[in-house]
């Protein structure tokens, strides 16, 4: 059952979950946990984080062509969630994994400044906001998880490596075959769906 003290991470596959898990993580636990020997250097963010102490939802979101989803029209899960943050600012945080990417220092501190464990001045002077981020950095995390496995049933065991993609935007075209007519058609619905919700379809520059 759901307390008051409960924190909430909702996203749909491959968005960024088990790193927004890491960052949540080593943001409440900053204190305990010497950056050397952090818990994230040896462990999945999911086996660390099993559940959350506090009762605020942050919601994070990716490019249809770029996530997987089971339950449901992709846009109605956004649109849902975007609807509740804009109604409840206080207790649900709407975040895009792309604006994570392109600035991950301002987005990471609106994260914790949500949470209620923003960032004090001395522990700004001592660039711990950035040390978070290189700790639960794709590399980082990558790494980590090279080997072991993550138990989520009785019967269902996943390797720690099928967790983490290389984080990049746009690399979905390595993953699903969705080029041509396909990525027009989604991006043509993706931008009819979010019209006057405050949302766009971000593209990956092309190189």
């Amino acid at each position: 059952m759901a307390k008051p003290s409960h924190l909430f991470l909702a996203t749909v596959p491959k968005c960024g979950t088990a790193w927004l898990k890491a960052l949540i993580f080593s943001t409440m636990h900053r204190s305990p946990h010497d950056f050397s020997s952090h818990p994230l250097l040896t462990a999945s963010p999911h086996g660390c984080v099993p559940f959350l102490e506090r009762q605020l939802v942050n919601y994070q979101n990716d490019t249809p062509n770029d996530l997987v989803s089971h339950y449901g029209p992709y846009w109605d899960h956004v649109l849902g969630h975007r609807k509740a943050s804009l109604e409840s600012p206080n207790k649900v945080l709407f975040s895009k994994y792309e604006n994570m990417k392109r600035e991950p220092l301002a987005n990471f501190k609106r994260l914790a400044e949500f949470m209620g464990w923003p960032f004090t001045e001395e522990e700004e002077r001592e660039g711990v906001s950035q040390a978070i981020l290189e700790l639960c950095s794709f590399e980082n995390n990558l790494e980590v998880n090279k080997l072991g496995v993550e138990w989520l049933s009785d019967e269902i065991v996943v390797k720690n490596s099928e967790f983490f993609r290389k984080g990049v935007v746009g690399d979905c075209e390595n993953y699903w075959n969705l080029k041509g007519e396909m990525t027009k058609c989604l991006d043509r619905i993706t931008e009819e769906k979010f019209i006057g919700c405050g949302l766009n379809c971000d593209k990956p520059p092309k190189s």
